[in-house]
């Protein structure tokens, strides 16, 4: 009888220290968060699509960008005209924080000179300090 007591005492203690070590864990930060004492450069990061079709830039008369994340919409007038060479600003360090530090999917759609609709994805992520490019037609 003493040993059945002494085993089912082993048994109940074993479930609460199971119980306290698994509750009291601390959760891992967030990959999306950013440490408080990080040191940034001063530069101002804008990202550029390089849009071309057969070897030929794709001109756009206008054009934004949507987050597909948060459906944000984004425009770039403070860089017009527009130009010719088919390369758009898509992104900036102005958006920083609406984006996700592992990659957020971006939608470009733009209004060629005849009407037409274009529209590319791409993603594009950030390190903390600056946008990056993950994937997509990015000019360098």
């Amino acid at each position: 009888m003493v040993i059945a007591v002494c085993t089912s005492m082993k048994r109940i203690l074993l479930f609460y220290l199971l119980a306290f070590t698994l509750f009291s864990c601390e959760e891992d930060s967030s990959p999306e968060d950013c440490p408080d004492d990080l040191i940034c450069t001063a530069q101002f990061v804008v990202l550029s699509l390089n849009l071309e079709e057969d070897g030929s830039p794709i001109i756009l008369r206008d054009y934004e960008v949507l987050n597909l994340d948060n459906n944000n919409r984004y425009t770039f007038e403070e860089y017009a005209p527009l130009p010719a060479n088919g390369v758009y600003p898509v992104i900036s360090d102005g958006q920083r924080n609406e984006i996700n530090r592992e990659g957020t999917r971006m939608k470009l759609i733009g209004t060629s000179p005849n009407g037409d609709v274009y529209e590319t994805e791409f993603i594009v992520g950030h390190d903390c300090c600056h946008v990056k490019p993950i994937s997509g037609a990015f000019y360098d």
